[in-house]
């Protein structure tokens, strides 16, 4: 284990990469396979809305483990039950394979390991052409930003306003909740209604930043709270809108993974080197509201609503150079305001100096 005060994430990410990677990875590989086997089984319908299900049970197991199984039952118990329901999760699995196997025609299975099909479904869904490109690097783009914003959320939440025990669970409950929402039920995002919420989120989160000092704590986590749900809203919903169809399941499935990744690597690893304070948290801001802007000009329906879809998109455009102003300065004032600050793994010191009339000046970290 770590044992210096410097830069221990790496040794960590090695650690644990080393102890339950495999497990892991084995585990949230069958989330993508068992969706595309459903594919086969049950042509016709989506498989998608068994992605919000499994995030339902990642929200369940959240909340469930720190405060119903945790201070019951001790390490080698759980242990124990975790290995006998890991056995049961295999032997599922392996039933669900005989199955596809008895029940699929050999045609499909031939044409999927060859790489020429994927499916009985496949002929509907083979007039739809391929993801572009820039589709593809927009589902990246838009799982690394509801990433960072998590964790940059998080940082800000358990270290700049409350380090209270299992707050952390909160943006973490509401990052999960916000997936279910969008691919348990798509109608539930709908851009007249996430829009206005989204400015309406990041003016919130501006006026918190300017009276940081002032806002009680629970406001604070309200509002952040908020700002999270309404963030992951929209690049979740926007990453329903442009999931492709069922045959192209696991590679979406793999450009959401990557973005997750890249943004957690961008705030746990790159941000602490490069910036001297939580700036990860004002760039994710404002590359939701970017990558908003980026899926609304590519969708040539907006600009089928002449007068209202180009005041919207001029109003955005507004929006966003105003962010960018607002954010800018509050980043650049937490440095100039301090005498010194330094970052490290663990969070961010600052020295400032306040003047207290006749008792003089009184320096505070």
């Amino acid at each position: 284990k770590p044992t210096d005060s410097g830069a221990p994430a790496l040794h960590i990410l090695v650690l644990l990469a080393i102890c339950v990677g495999a497990p892991y990875l084995l585990l949230s590989t069958t989330g993508p396979l068992l969706q595309r086997w459903f594919t086969w089984t049950h042509p016709g319908r989506t498989p998608y809305r068994l992605y919000a299900v499994s995030n339902v049970g990642s929200l369940l197991g959240l909340l469930i483990y720190p405060f119903a199984v945790e201070p019951v039952l001790g390490l080698h118990r759980q242990t124990a039950i975790w290995s006998c329901s890991y056995a049961a999760f295999a032997a599922l699995c392996a039933w669900c394979a005989v199955r596809l196997w008895r029940e699929v025609p050999a045609e499909p299975k031939r044409a999927a390991r060859s790489g020429e099909d994927d499916g009985p479904d496949a002929d509907a869904e083979g007039a739809q052409a391929r993801p572009a490109a820039g589709r593809r690097v927009l589902w990246v783009a838009l799982a690394a930003c509801g990433s960072a914003l998590l964790l940059s959320t998080t940082n800000q939440l358990t270290q700049d306003v409350a380090p209270a025990p299992f707050l952390w669970v909160l943006p973490l409950s509401l990052y999960l909740l916000t997936f279910i929402v969008c691919f348990g039920r798509e109608r539930w995002y709908d851009r007249r209604v996430w829009a206005p919420l989204l400015f309406a989120g990041l003016a919130g989160v501006v006026v918190l930043l300017d009276r940081f000092s002032d806002a009680p704590w629970w406001v604070q986590v309200a509002g952040f709270s908020a700002a999270l749900t309404i963030c992951c809203m929209v690049c979740h919903g926007e990453l329903v809108r442009l999931k492709p169809a069922a045959r192209e399941l696991t590679g979406f499935y793999l450009m959401v993974s990557l973005g997750g990744a890249l943004g957690g690597v961008f705030v746990s690893l790159i941000a602490p080197g490069v910036f001297p304070d939580y700036w990860e948290f004002h760039l994710a801001l404002i590359a939701t509201l970017a990558l908003f802007c980026v899926c609304l000009f590519a969708d040539k329906r907006v600009f089928l609503h002449r007068g209202w879809g180009r005041l919207g998109c001029v109003a955005l455009v507004d929006g966003f150079l105003a962010l960018d102003y607002y954010l800018g300065t509050d980043a650049q004032s937490r440095v100039a305001d301090a005498l010194a600050t330094s970052r490290n793994f663990y969070g961010v010191l600052r020295v400032k100096e306040y003047d207290h009339g006749t008792a003089g000046n009184a320096r505070y970290l």
